[in-house]
């Protein structure tokens, strides 16, 4: 077995309290907003290839992440859930 899927199966054992999840959340939140997405970004916006269409690295993120929500746990009902409940947040678009 895999490094990764061990440490998946671990965390499924686990119970976290309260505080765990807000804290996590805050954590995750800070390196997403500083290490992750200005990458993605520049990637996007930045690119000088011409034929280049902005958003693709964003929307492939997106995709790598759907298996991998998956195998820690979430169900395909608790990410369409997400998906429905912010597709609006950001100016009423939709990038696809």
């Amino acid at each position: 077995m895999s490094k990764v899927n061990e440490t998946i199966e671990d965390l499924e054992e686990e119970v976290y309290e309260d505080w765990q999840y807000e804290q996590s959340g805050i954590k995750a939140s800070e390196f997403i907003e500083d290490e992750l997405l200005p990458q993605i970004e520049k990637f996007d916006y930045d690119n000088e290839d011409q034929d280049y269409i902005y958003g693709t690295a964003t929307f492939g993120l997106f995709i790598e992440l759907i298996p991998r929500l998956a195998q820690l746990g979430y169900t395909k009902e608790e990410l369409t859930q997400q998906v429905e409940q912010y597709v609006d947040y950001i100016n009423n678009r939709v990038l696809h």
